[in-house]
């Protein structure tokens, strides 16, 4: 099921999570088998809505993995305590991909090159 744009919103994608898992429940079990968040934040708030259903003596059928997407420290962490529900993330290194393009955008300016050269930045994937 994909959701509505959430704007990689935190506690937009909790909202949404409970509203998806109750939609989804019968006789107080939720039978899904894992989220994809399109970021750390989303992921975090799917977390949240599962403990908070948990806490309402809500079941979940399957063990529910979240995977995310940007290696934040706080995922990083709940991976590292072997966090029931996180299950991994993906560190796209923004900080080198920020500074790879900068240098190609200053070589471009520098040398008057409309076509810059690529160069990809491989992701570190971090997983239970």
């Amino acid at each position: 099921i994909e959701s509505e744009d959430l704007q990689y919103d935190r506690e937009r994608a909790r909202k949404a999570s409970l509203r998806y898992f109750e939609k989804m429940q019968k006789d107080g079990v939720v039978d899904v088998d894992a989220v994809f968040a399109c970021n750390d934040d989303m992921g975090l708030g799917a977390r949240s809505a599962i403990l908070h259903l948990e806490r309402e003596g809500v079941q979940f059928r399957r063990h529910l993995g979240i995977v995310g997407y940007d290696g934040v420290k706080e995922m990083r962490d709940y991976l590292d305590n072997h966090d029931r529900w996180v299950i991994g993330t993906i560190d796209v290194k923004l900080k080198e991909q920020i500074s790879r393009c900068l240098d190609i955008m200053q070589m471009m300016i520098e040398q008057g090159v409309r076509d810059g050269r690529v160069e990809l930045v491989d992701p570190v994937v971090y997983r239970v």
